[in-house]
């Protein structure tokens, strides 16, 4: 059985999702609740898409009337394959299985289900992998490392201090040389610190930053590698430069994400609020709220407008998102967050795209069910985090 949030806030909950209402406090409730759905059931959709959506919200409407809430309006077509938010909330609520759920909000090439399971969990045991959690290694400038997966909240050292889901670090009042903390965190791990300063920080996985105990001199200087988000304390009297290699992002106060993986092909730098510089060498392009920056591996500099920043923003905001996604970007994210391996048995066609998004809280198997099809066959090795894709051509 599908758990039940009590009634009455169930139903408020349902009516402010489909009159585009609630809160992001609310909509993580319904991400924690979403965690114990049952991954095992199975619903059955016909193979037409817009059944589909009609049998979806069929099935929504009358759970809602069942229980007395407001009914929503019926969808309009549209071209996005991504299921609308009130729809997703709804198909929660209302028990529609989990792992039908995500098979409908994926969709790609050939993505009817397949007759029988084609994920096999090759060793007995455990066969599953669970998805990562907040955690980081901290290297201090005094050489002292600390695994905050284990460390308690409270003072960890001199002017470090853990809070429930953040790291915060006073800034150092010694006028002596500038020393450097290092937070890294590993696959299968994310964490959120506060610096000196008070800017906020978002590391996703596989990540790192190297910042100053203090910020002395005309500048804030950080230097990170994979992907981090910031919320920058303004300071006009210091800018704030980001360093990734021989690219740095130059800003006084805003909101800005870096993703910065060696194994992508872009180093993209995407700002939400306020206004940054992005330089690379003696090329630079200058950010507005909305656009996107991206650097190539030849050394040349791209810049997008009217960016999708939900879909930027996903892994903070609690979802693995993708727009016509190939197979090999998304396992490159889900290697980072399941901290799995991922090796493929022949060729995957280069036109195999995904488009949807499903919560970070699944386990691998149920974003592997999402994502598998007659064609497309996973074999998942759990306890040596080993994952082999094969595409089976027809």
């Amino acid at each position: 059985m599908t758990p039940k949030l009590p009634d009455q806030r169930y139903l408020d909950l349902a009516k402010k999702w489909a009159d585009g209402k609630i809160t992001d406090e609310e909509l993580q409730e319904y991400i924690q609740w979403l965690k114990v759905v049952d991954p095992d059931a199975i619903l059955e959709l016909p193979t037409d898409k817009a059944s589909q959506k009609q049998l979806l919200f069929d099935k929504i409407r009358e759970q809602l009337a069942a229980e007395g809430a407001d009914l929503p309006e019926s969808p309009e077509p549209r071209k996005a394959v991504l299921m609308p938010r009130i729809l997703k909330a709804a198909a929660i609520v209302t028990g529609i299985a989990l792992t039908g759920y995500l098979a409908y909000i994926i969709t790609g090439i050939d993505k009817q289900p397949a007759t029988s399971s084609t994920i096999v969990n090759k060793t007995p045991g455990a066969t599953d992998i669970q998805p990562g959690s907040n955690g980081a290694v901290l290297t201090l400038a005094n050489g002292k490392v600390i695994v905050l997966d284990t460390a308690s909240n409270g003072a960890l050292d001199n002017n470090v201090m853990k809070q429930t889901g953040s790291i915060v670090f006073a800034d150092e009042k010694d006028d002596g040389a500038v020393q450097y903390n290092t937070l890294t965190t590993p696959r299968a791990r994310q964490q959120q610190i506060v610096l000196p300063d008070g800017s906020k920080i978002w590391l996703n996985a596989e990540s790192s930053i190297k910042f100053p105990t203090r910020f002395a001199g005309n500048t804030r200087q950080v230097e990170i590698s994979g992907e981090v988000y910031f919320e920058v304390a303004p300071d006009k009297t210091k800018p704030f430069v980001v360093n990734i290699g021989k690219s740095s992002v130059n800003v006084l106060g805003t909101h800005f994400n870096v993703m910065a993986y060696s194994s992508e092909v872009f180093l993209e730098t995407t700002l939400l609020e306020g206004k940054v510089e992005f330089r690379n060498n003696d090329k630079q392009v200058e950010l507005k709220p909305g656009q996107q920056s991206k650097l190539s591996t030849a050394g040349q500099i791209g810049l997008s407008n009217n960016v999708d920043l939900d879909l930027v923003m996903a892994w903070k905001n609690g979802f693995q998102a993708f727009s016509s996604a190939d197979l090999k970007t998304i396992l490159r994210q889900a290697g980072r967050w399941y901290d799995v391996d991922v090796e493929y048995d022949g060729e995957i066609p280069a036109g195999l795209t995904f488009t949807g998004e499903v919560p970070r809280e699944v386990t691998l198997l149920q974003l592997l069910k999402a994502l598998e099809s007659k064609q497309l066959q996973f074999d998942l090795d759990a306890p040596n985090k080993k994952l082999i894709v094969r595409f089976n051509k027809q």
